[in-house]
This record gives structure tokens, C-alpha cells and sequence, in this order.
């Protein structure tokens, strides 16, 4: 197309300098140079109307080039083919146990359970002795345990009051028949599994779920968006957010997101063989 456009532009040049130059009395196809040597002679000569229609057939030749060329132009525009519009390529991958660059989640302990031991009571250390008579004489008991100076196995520093109002584990049952001690069960995200959170089907199924369901015409661009969402222990999807974005395409994130909210139910992950919550990054690449 370049060098079409090329040739008609020289060619345009060309014609019109012959146009302009055909009008100068050196030439022998200036209109005013033929009136004077062809007149009071025959006109009719194949000569003078030769010369004198030079100018009409540049301006047909120059004309019937444009139009024609014009006319190429506009049929191969006309009966081109339109590019079929490519679909976004799309690839997730993970990291189960690893933490994105620009963020850094701090760490959550484990609560600490604090043993307490069981207090025995005082009927459970002072018995009471059936008195028995007998001949001997009277011996002064050399072990007499003061009530008074029995002391619990619990070290617990701070005000009597504010200890017993506020327990730390709660006991059950009788010092006598044992007790049973309920330890608070942590519901806080974890980003550390011994097992992590899947997909049902492993990630190959991931990545085939996301190519199909991502919602493509939505998408007006192209980026990686990375996301971050917590499986509960039922295997559901919450706290979906994104954490990071190559290029400022908003389609893309809410694309990647939505999709995400729409997955079917995980198998939550596992630490010491317990179902736990736990995060889960999951970036997506959308070009």
C-alpha cells in the first residue's frame, strides 16, 4: 500500500508540473503560442488540436489514475478479512506456603494452654479420725496439718478477685472423679499448614475453571492480579482481596475476583491433623 501511494503521489507531481508548464510560451502547447502561429491558417489541422487539447488529456489521464487507484484501495479495505479478536491467555499458579514480596503478614502464635493442676480439697487431705480408747497413755500428735496453711498448686500472681472472675480454662466435674479441661479453639487465619488448601481436582482443575469461567468480555486490557482469599474449614471461599496489579486495569481485577467468589468448595487445609482456616494466594495472568 506504501508504494502504491508512493507511485501516485510521483505521478501527481509529475502531471502537474507538465500541467503548469504547457502554459509557458516556449512550450508548444501554451493556447497563446498556437493561436498566434496557427492563425489565419487551417485550424483544422491534426496539429493544433493536437497542442491545443494536451491540457484536457493530462487532466483525464491524471483523474482516471486517481479514481482508479482510489478505487483498489477502498475494494481490498472493503472484502478484507476482520481479525478474529484473541481470547485472554490466562495461567494461575501458587505458592501454598510463601508470602508475596511487598507483603510481609505478621505472625500469629498459638495460644499457649497453661497447665493447671487439680487443687485437692481440704476434705480430700484432712480426715477425720474415729477416736479409740485404750490403755496407753496419751501421745501429743507430732504432724498436725493447719488448715490454715494449706496452699493450692496454682501460682497465680495479681489480685485474688481478678483471678477468679476472669479464668483462663474452664474445669469440669469433681476433684474426686476427675475433670475434663476445655481448651479455646483459635478461629483465626493461618498463613503456615502442614497441609495446604486444594482444589477439588488439584491445579490443573484450577486453571481449567478460572479459562472457563472468567468473564473475558468484561476484560478491556491486561494484567497479573494477584489475590488473596482464606478457605474456611468447610472448604468455602471468603475475604477475597487483591494484594497487587501489574498494570491499572480495574476489569481484570474485578474479572479475577469474581471468578474466585464463584469456585466450588475447597478441602480446607490441615495442621497437626486439624481442619484449620487458612490463607491462600492465587495469582492470575491476563494478557
Amino acid at each position: 500500500m506504501v508504494l502504491t501511494l508512493s507511485i501516485m503521489l510521483i505521478i501527481v507531481a509529475f502531471s502537474l508540473y507538465d500541467y503548469f508548464s504547457s502554459k509557458s510560451w516556449q512550450m508548444v502547447t501554451s493556447r497563446e503560442r498556437n493561436e498566434t502561429v496557427f492563425e489565419n491558417r487551417n485550424k483544422e489541422y491534426g496539429a493544433y488540436k493536437n497542442r491545443r487539447d494536451y491540457d484536457k488529456r493530462i487532466l483525464l489521464i491524471f483523474l482516471g489514475m486517481t479514481v482508479g487507484i482510489g478505487g483498489i484501495w477502498a475494494a481490498s479495505n472493503m472484502f478484507k478479512p476482520l481479525e478474529k479478536k484473541k481470547d485472554p491467555t490466562i495461567t494461575a499458579y501458587t505458592w501454598p506456603n510463601e508470602t508475596m514480596d511487598d507483603e510481609k503478614e505478621p505472625e500469629i502464635p498459638e495460644p499457649e494452654v497453661e497447665q493447671v493442676a487439680a487443687v485437692e480439697t481440704l476434705q480430700d487431705i484432712v480426715k477425720f479420725v474415729e477416736p479409740v480408747v485404750t490403755d496407753e497413755p496419751d501421745i501429743e500428735p507430732t504432724n498436725i496439718i493447719d488448715p490454715n496453711q494449706i496452699v493450692g498448686a496454682i501460682d497465680q500472681k495479681g489480685d485474688d478477685d481478678e483471678f477468679w472472675d476472669k479464668p483462663i480454662i474452664a474445669i469440669k466435674g469433681t476433684p474426686k472423679t476427675g475433670g475434663t479441661i476445655e481448651i479455646p479453639v483459635d478461629d483465626t487465619p493461618v498463613d503456615v499448614v502442614d497441609e495446604p488448601a486444594k482444589f477439588p481436582g488439584g491445579m490443573d482443575a484450577l486453571r481449567q475453571f478460572i479459562a472457563d469461567n472468567i468473564d473475558i468480555n468484561s476484560i478491556d486490557g491486561s494484567a497479573k492480579v494477584s489475590l488473596k482469599f482464606v478457605v474456611d474449614t468447610d472448604g468455602s471461599i471468603s475475604s477475597v482481596v487483591v494484594t497487587k496489579t501489574t498494570d491499572d486495569c480495574k476489569t481484570c481485577e474485578k474479572a479475577a475476583i469474581k471468578v474466585v467468589k464463584a469456585m466450588p468448595k475447597w478441602t480446607p487445609g490441615k495442621v497437626n491433623g486439624r481442619e484449620v482456616r487458612s490463607y491462600y494466594r492465587l495469582p492470575i495472568n491476563i494478557q
